[in-house]
């Protein structure tokens, strides 16, 4: 997983990942349950510094290696 910041002039600056070798680059958007991923071109999700896009970017990550181990198993 690769991330990077995109910074629109006028609009702000966005956290985005790639998650895979032939897919493109795509906007991670916040949410109150989670996140969401949006097209590279999505203009929703703006934030106004790079150090809030670059924050975003590892809050996903540490959401996604929470989510791996998430589920676990159990005789009852």
């Amino acid at each position: 997983m690769k991330f990077r910041t995109k910074h629109l002039p006028q609009i702000g600056y966005f956290a985005q990942v790639k998650t895979g070798w032939f897919r493109g680059w795509e906007t991670i958007g916040k949410h109150p349950s989670g996140f969401g991923l949006y097209s590279e071109d999505n203009k929703e999700y703006p934030l106004k510094t790079e150090q809030d896009a670059i924050g975003r970017c590892k809050m996903y990550g540490q959401h996604i290696e929470l989510e791996k181990g998430a589920a676990t198993y159990g005789s009852v």
